[in-house]
């Protein structure tokens, strides 16, 4: 069980939870959720649970995402995603988030961050994918900073850190992976 923090002199910054998840950021049972069924490839999931946080600040404006999730195989050849599409009427404010006092930061998802995070799948290799059960456990995004195409990153972050034998060392490498495609 480990949680990386990283950051630069620009402000940018991530959090990457291996073998466990962001307990305050636990979505509640009252979520509505969507199972999306994927192609899966060879890849193997050396992790039970991954989170992955980030803070991109980009002159006025900023990304934000969280993204986390518990991993279980499964006798199906495939990569079901249980997703989160919307969360209870009741706010529940994410006051440890990465982004501070710049974004209200809520606990939960929206229908177009589960569209997002399906996009981002997609656009993963067959191989990077793992057969099994992904079920997204813990999601938080901001007000002003998070987007359908912030959360298509985490989720290709979010498997490729399932499936590292490694981790990230450095904020580049973590950053890296929102950009992967592979």
């Amino acid at each position: 069980m480990a949680l990386l923090e990283f950051d630069n002199r620009r402000g940018w910054r991530a959090r990457v939870w291996l073998d466990e998840l962001p307990t305050t950021a636990l979505l509640s049972n009252d979520t509505v959720r969507e199972i999306h069924v994927f192609e899966c490839g060879s890849a193997v999931a050396s992790r039970k649970s991954v989170a992955v946080e980030v803070f991109q600040p980009f002159g006025a404006s900023f990304h934000y995402g969280l993204l986390g999730g518990e991993y279980r195989p499964i006798q199906r050849r495939a990569l079901e995603v249980i997703i989160p599409t919307d969360t209870p009427s009741t706010a529940r404010l994410y006051a440890d988030s990465l982004a501070g006092s710049l974004d209200t930061v809520t606990i939960g998802g929206l229908p177009e961050y589960a569209t997002g995070i399906c996009t981002g799948l997609q656009r993963l290799s067959l191989i990077a994918k793992p057969c099994g059960a992904l079920s997204l456990t813990c999601m938080a995004y901001g007000e002003v900073g998070s987007a359908p195409i912030i959360f298509g990153s985490l989720a290709r972050a979010l498997i490729l850190v399932l499936c590292s034998p490694g981790h990230p060392s450095s904020l580049d490498e973590a950053m890296a992976l929102l950009a992967a495609q592979n």
